[in-house]
């Protein structure tokens, strides 16, 4: 596609204004990475140093004298140019030193991509034709993750010098470039920018059309609002839809009044595109045309109707959408349900037909159970509260969830109810579940709820003592305590594993009691709820327990050790490393090399060398043969392995 060419501007020039946010850390941490992108870690911190203040500027120059990876020495022409780009770029983050337009065009060349960011941000401010001849350049051949925002500063300088450069940027450019320009000359605006959005959207050319014609509208003129106009009537078939849409833009009377008469007239992809732009452009007959679509339309023009009555949301619309939800064209009325539901201001009508939807059940219920529940409405809340004990599990569980993102108190009343007396499983473990995330519950429920830690069904009481350690209060913290000493194991261990999130006095000296429980995965339960607690008291239970353990006790302990991670449990996994006992030494292997210090590591070789028994030597020369090729902490090649930094 060939452009007319266009004449060059006049100059001018904007007042400069000031780059940078003013001195201080974060300029001084700002020209460490400019410099750490452009060039050597030892030249960052050279400039860094050289522009910092105080003791944290001395330091780091004082290690760049040091030298470093890269070399600062050397005198090179490289590192020569990165000392000058640095320099420049120090003084442009002074913020005592106003940036001038010839400064930043110096800079933008070989600034790093975060500061030419912020380079052409300010000359979309200050930038003159000058600007513009050199972002030319750099549009044509500069870094490509960099060309979107130089055309689009280009736009924004704007004047009829950009309209030309961006001209010849569509002409010429590939198709990145060509869009970014089209976009570009909405912002430039004037009459030459508008004649070439106007050229390409008469073209019909399929890949600008679309992008041109809401530039075009971006303008906001009478002649862009007539030949968009012009374009939904007879132009291209790639322009029409495109044009339709960015017509939207304008508030209009005859932009309304085209959209009524394409909601009924137009192609069957330009009727559902004019009825949903009817929500923002729609007069006093507007609701009346809708309701026709609904009777006549396409499914999907009936859906475009259903959302546009939604948004306009007037007593009209509403009292449209409330005959469609009680008609008998079942797609319809779960349409205009949902579109009712999320009315954020419900009428008597709209809550009673709700009410009612929900009560008779099926697919539409479902929808509408969120929305009842957050209107906060008594007898929205009793209606839903009659759902969870109702036989349908799904609708009971939905119903529940829905409830307990309401968070009152009489909703959580009524769920501990359900959960305590429900006629079905799946309603009480409902309500329990339901009330887990429903935050911390009053005393009465809270009575109820932990009634349930013994109940003879192990989901209701395992779910009751989840829903007790959510409540967080001090009733739910007793009855989690008192939950410590039932006679289930499924229970006290689900008790246990709660109190590790309390982390009070009283819930560490129940879980120390707990490790000497005759069941074993019940102590086991309680240890590793000790050292989630972390404190010194439960560090020093574990680390006792450790050391009067058996073998197999010994085994399960050695992680604990490790999450603990204490002066005395260190030592200990090294003792651990040492067990007569192969399992517990291997355990403590592992978690010793996983730690990725060499120390460690070493001391696994001397055990494979010298270990007391054959048995322990043999597994040492094993575990560290696999630590070689991969195991324990050895992610790959590259600056993380563990393996590159301490294998000899």
């Amino acid at each position: 596609m060939k452009l007319d060419k266009l004449a060059k501007p006049s100059k001018s020039r904007a007042p400069e204004v000031p780059l940078g946010t003013g001195p201080g850390r974060w300029k001084l941490a700002a020209l460490f990475f400019a410099a750490t992108t452009i060039g050597t870690s030892a030249m960052a911190y050279h400039y860094a140093g050289a522009h910092g203040a105080g003791k944290a500027g001395k330091g780091v120059a004082a290690r760049s004298s040091k030298g470093g990876r890269g070399g600062a020495s050397g005198g090179s022409n490289a590192v020569n140019r990165m000392r000058s780009n640095l320099g420049q770029l120090g003084a442009l983050l002074d913020g005592d030193h106003a940036a001038t337009e010839d400064e930043l065009l110096a800079q933008l060349r070989t600034a790093s991509p975060l500061m030419a960011q912020k380079i052409l941000g300010q000359l979309a401010q200050i930038g003159t034709e000058r600007s513009i001849d050199t972002l030319s350049e750099l549009a044509w051949r500069g870094r490509p993750q960099l060309r979107y925002q130089i055309i689009s500063t280009i736009g924004q300088i704007g004047g009829a010098q950009a309209t030309i450069v961006l001209k010849d940027l569509i002409e010429g450019g590939d198709a990145e470039q060509r869009q970014a320009s089209v976009s570009a000359l909405g912002t430039v605006g004037g009459p030459e920018a508008q004649a070439v959005l106007i050229g390409i959207v008469q073209s019909g050319d399929r890949q600008l059309a679309s992008n041109a014609a809401y530039a075009l509208a971006a303008t906001g003129s009478d002649e862009a609002r007539r030949v968009l106009m012009e374009s939904v009537r007879s132009g291209a078939v790639a322009t029409r839809s495109a044009a339709l849409g960015a017509l939207g833009q304008f508030e209009d009377p005859e932009v309304d009044a085209l959209l009524a008469e394409l909601a009924t007239t137009g192609s069957a992809e330009l009727r559902s595109m004019a009825i949903n732009q009817l929500a923002q452009h729609h007069g006093p007959g507007t609701v009346g045309l809708l309701k026709g679509i609904l009777g006549t339309g396409s499914v999907r023009e009936r859906d475009s109707a259903i959302y546009a009555l939604a948004q306009i949301g007037d007593d009209e619309a509403i009292a449209t959408l409330l005959e469609a939800a009680k008609g008998d064209n079942g797609r319809l009325r779960a349409s205009a349900l949902s579109a009712l539901a999320n009315v954020e201001s419900p009428t008597p009508a709209m809550l009673t037909l709700m009410l009612d939807t929900v009560k008779q059940g099926g697919p539409s219920a479902a929808q509408l159970l969120t929305p009842l529940a957050r209107m906060n409405d008594p007898a929205a809340t009793r209606t839903l509260l009659d759902m969870v004990k109702s036989g349908d599990p799904n609708l009971a569980s939905s119903a529940a969830y829905a409830l307990a993102g309401q968070g009152s108190r009489e909703m959580q009343r009524g769920l501990a109810e359900i959960a305590q007396n429900g006629a079905t499983p799946a309603a009480r473990l409902a309500a329990l579940q339901a009330l887990s995330g429903s935050g911390a519950t009053d005393a009465a429920s809270t009575r109820m709820i932990a009634g349930l830690v013994n109940d003879k069904d192990p989901n209701i009481a395992a779910t009751a003592i989840n829903a007790l350690a959510q409540s967080g209060d001090e009733e739910s913290r007793k009855a989690l305590l008192a939950a410590t000493k039932a006679d289930s194991v499924q229970v006290r261990q689900a008790a246990l594993g709660a109190l590790g999130n309390l982390g009070t006095p009283e819930a560490t000296q129940a879980l120390i009691e707990a490790m000497k429980d005759g069941d074993r995965g019940v102590a086991n339960q309680a240890m590793w709820s000790l050292t989630q607690i972390g404190s010194d008291q439960a560090a020093a239970a574990v680390v006792d327990a450790y050391k009067d353990g058996s073998a197999e006790d010994r085994r399960n302990m050695v992680g604990a050790l490790t999450q603990l991670d204490t002066k005395e449990t260190r030592a200990l996994l090294k003792d651990a490393a040492l067990d007569g006992d192969v399992y517990v030494a291997q355990s403590a292997w592992g978690a010793l090399l996983s730690s990725g210090d060499p120390q460690n590591l070493a001391l696994v070789k001397q055990i494979a060398d010298k270990g007391p028994t054959p048995e322990l030597r043999q597994a040492a020369q094993q575990t560290v043969q696999s630590y070689q090729q991969g195991a324990y902490g050895y992610y790959g090649e590259g600056e993380y392995s563990y393996r590159d930094r301490y294998i000899d």
